[in-house]
């Protein structure tokens, strides 16, 4: 029987990306994701990260397209109310930089809206500004 032995290498550094030319094609990649994406900061003590950029279908999903110039959070976005408890538990993994999933509400007009998976993950790299991390949202079957 043949053994698969795991290397653990590190990701590659931003550099390895640039000199491979692969910065550009990661991004074209993650625009056209059919998944909605979505990168943000979180600065320390925050409740939840800053979003600055979401993919096309990130757009799709939630109606709003975060950039740069026009951070938002995804609580405003979705008009949610977090319990105390809720806020509690995100305010703490985003603070330990651990990965943690929330559903939100997003009214969809006037009906019952619709119920959204909130999958945060911290990503590697630490910015000036605070922690990076990506957000990857799921609607969740209508019953």
């Amino acid at each position: 029987m043949d053994v698969v032995e795991s290397l653990h290498l590190p990701p590659p550094s931003a550099d390895f990306w640039e000199q491979a030319g692969l910065a550009g094609l990661a991004g074209e990649a993650l625009e056209a994701l059919p998944v909605a994406i979505a990168l943000a900061v979180c600065p320390c003590g925050a409740l939840e990260p800053e979003l600055l950029h979401g993919n096309e279908a990130f757009e799709r999903l939630t109606g709003r397209r975060p950039l740069p110039g026009a951070p938002c959070h995804l609580g405003d976005l979705a008009g949610a109310i977090r319990s105390p408890q809720q806020e509690q538990r995100l305010r703490k993994c985003f603070a330990d930089g651990q990965a943690v999933a929330e559903t939100v509400v997003f009214q969809d007009g006037d009906g019952p809206g619709v119920e959204i998976n909130c999958q945060w993950t911290p990503l590697s790299s630490d910015l000036q500004s605070g922690r990076a991390w990506s957000v990857a949202l799921t609607p969740h079957p209508r019953h």
